[in-house]
Formats: C-alpha cells, sequence, structure tokens
C-alpha cells in the first residue's frame, strides 16, 4: 500500500483526472465533503475540510467514517488551479455522543479558541480540527451543557455531552412563588 509521504504533490485534473506526479493516473470522486479516490489499482476514501486556505484529507471507510486516531491527517496548500502540496499539520479527531442514549450527535459545534478555528461535527459525531497542545477548546450545542477543556497529548478525543438543566436563583424561585399566589394557584402558609 502506498502511503501519501510529505512533498508530494497531487494534481486533480479535468474530467475527474488526478495524477500523483510519480507516473500514476487515476480517477476521483467528489460529493459533498467526501473524497473517493481510484489510483494505482487502490481506493482511497477522504474526508474533506478546508480552513485558512488549506484543504484536509483525513482517511475514512468506503462508509466515510473516521479510521484513523492518531493525528494521520493531512493538510494540502493550494499552489495553482490544478495543484496541492502535502504537508502534515498537529491534527485532533473525535466523536461527541449524548450521555442519556449514546447516541451520536451531528451538527456540534467544536471551536479551537486559541487558534480561531471552528469546525461542526458529521453525521457519525465526528469531527477533525487543527488544534496543537494546551490549544482550549469550546464545544456547544443548544439546550447541552457546554465543554470546555485543553488539548494534551492526545489526537482523538471521546466527547460526552449532558443535557443543560437550569438552576434556579432562589430571587428566580421566589418570583415564580409570587406569581403563582397572584394566580390563586398557591394559598398563603398560616
Amino acid at each position: 500500500m502506498r502511503k501519501i509521504e510529505n512533498g508530494q504533490i497531487l494534481t486533480f485534473e479535468e474530467y475527474s483526472l488526478i495524477n500523483d506526479g510519480l507516473g500514476n493516473i487515476g480517477t476521483f470522486k467528489k460529493k459533498g465533503d467526501s473524497l473517493h479516490i481510484m489510483l494505482d489499482n487502490q481506493n482511497k476514501f477522504y474526508r474533506i475540510h478546508l480552513y485558512n486556505k488549506k484543504l484536509t484529507l483525513t482517511p475514512v471507510t468506503s462508509k466515510y467514517e473516521i479510521i484513523c486516531d492518531e493525528g494521520c491527517t493531512y493538510i494540502y496548500t493550494k499552489t495553482d488551479n490544478t495543484q496541492v502540496n502535502i504537508q502534515e499539520e498537529n491534527i485532533i479527531s473525535g466523536k461527541i455522543t449524548f450521555k442519556e442514549d449514546d447516541n451520536e450527535m451531528a451538527g456540534v459545534f467544536i471551536k479551537n479558541k486559541t487558534k480561531n478555528v471552528l469546525t461542526v461535527t458529521d453525521y457519525y459525531g465526528q469531527f477533525v480540527m487543527k488544534a496543537s497542545k494546551n490549544d482550549d477548546i469550546i464545544i456547544n450545542y443548544p439546550n447541552m451543557q457546554m465543554v470546555e477543556f485543553k488539548i494534551t497529548d492526545k489526537k482523538n478525543y471521546d466527547i460526552i455531552l449532558e443535557e443543560y438543566v437550569h438552576q434556579k436563583s432562589p430571587k428566580e424561585i421566589r418570583q415564580e412563588k409570587r406569581e403563582l399566589r397572584r394566580k390563586g394557584f398557591i394559598k398563603y402558609e398560616q
């Protein structure tokens, strides 16, 4: 199995042709954030992410599920209309699930506060983003408790979100009781 290495150039040409610069010519199919490359008698599947004019390709299964948890995402920099240079960057990945039923959560916002990079989980609750050790990460989703943490040496993070339960202040409780008394639902205690 041939692996894409630093410094190699991929050329995406017209009519869905791809050239790896080593004499191998194949085809590619792109649909949304999914990329399927057929090159050198091999099928390779990637998930595409774009940020800061860089294209990230994360190796995935044929069902586009993330298979790598050790920072094996590649960053591509656009050099002209057709060529892309490869260089490895520090990338983290993870999966976000709901505590109540252990289901994957799509559409969850993950923000790297340090680098000001934002990403969103996919249909399977998975995400990939650029991050370095000690970066501050914030995970936010409506009606869920916000999660904040610092990046460590880990490359893969499994995050469990819990439903947000508002804790009423003593003032809010007094105001509610007052309103219920006014409406006649609660009688004054004697």
